[in-house]
C-alpha cells in the first residue's frame, strides 16, 4: 500500500463542502470543487469519522476537566499556595480514583510524562522557582493572621462551605 499523504484541503474546505451536500450538492462536485476524497467527504458527512481528530492517545481526564483543573491551580495560586508539581499529580490520582476511571497509571497516579504532556495543552500555566521566604514568615503578624482568616472565612462563604468550618470534628493543623 502507497504512504498516504497529507490532506491538501483545510478543515474550513471541509466544513464548505459538507455544507453543500447538505444543500443537495452530490459528493461528487463538492469533492471536486474543494480537492477532498470522494470516501471522506462521505465519511464525514455520514458521522463514520469525525470531522477533527487529534493524534495519538485520548487523554485520561476531559478537556473540560482539565480546564477545571486549571482554573483550581490558579485559584490556589491566587490566594497565596500555589501546588507544586507532587500537589497536582496528588489531586489528579486522587480524580481518578473517585470518578473509578481506568489508567495505565501505577496506582492511579500520572508520572512525568502525564506532567509534561498536561503542561504543553495548557500553556497558560508555568513553573516557577518559589523564593526563599524567611523574611516573609517572620515578619507574620497578628493583624495579617486575623486578616488571611478572613479571607479564608469569605472563601467559605462565597462557596457556600460554611458547613465545613462550623463543623467542630473537623480539625485544621497549621
Amino acid at each position: 500500500m502507497a504512504p498516504t499523504k497529507n490532506p491538501s484541503y483545510t478543515p474550513a474546505d471541509l466544513e464548505n463542502a459538507i455544507e453543500e451536500v447538505r444543500n443537495c450538492v452530490s459528493y461528487y462536485k463538492a469533492s471536486k470543487k474543494y480537492s477532498i476524497p470522494k470516501t471522506t467527504l462521505i465519511y464525514k458527512f455520514t458521522e463514520k469519522t469525525p470531522l477533527t481528530r487529534k493524534m495519538g492517545p485520548e487523554t485520561i481526564l476531559t478537556l473540560d476537566e482539565e480546564k477545571t483543573l486549571v482554573k483550581w491551580l490558579f485559584h490556589l495560586q491566587n490566594r497565596g499556595f500555589p501546588a507544586s508539581k507532587s500537589c497536582l499529580l496528588d489531586s489528579v490520582q486522587i480524580l481518578i480514583k473517585d470518578l473509578k476511571r481506568k489508567t495505565p497509571f501505577t496506582n492511579d497516579r500520572p508520572g512525568r510524562k502525564w506532567y509534561e504532556a498536561f503542561m504543553r495543552r495548557n500553556p497558560e500555566l508555568s513553573v516557577r522557582v518559589s523564593q526563599n521566604l524567611t523574611n516573609a514568615r517572620s515578619s507574620v503578624t497578628k493583624d495579617k493572621l486575623q486578616s488571611w482568616f478572613l479571607e479564608v472565612e469569605n472563601y467559605f462563604t462565597e462557596n457556600f462551605l460554611l458547613d465545613a468550618i462550623s463543623d467542630g470534628s473537623r480539625v485544621f493543623n497549621l
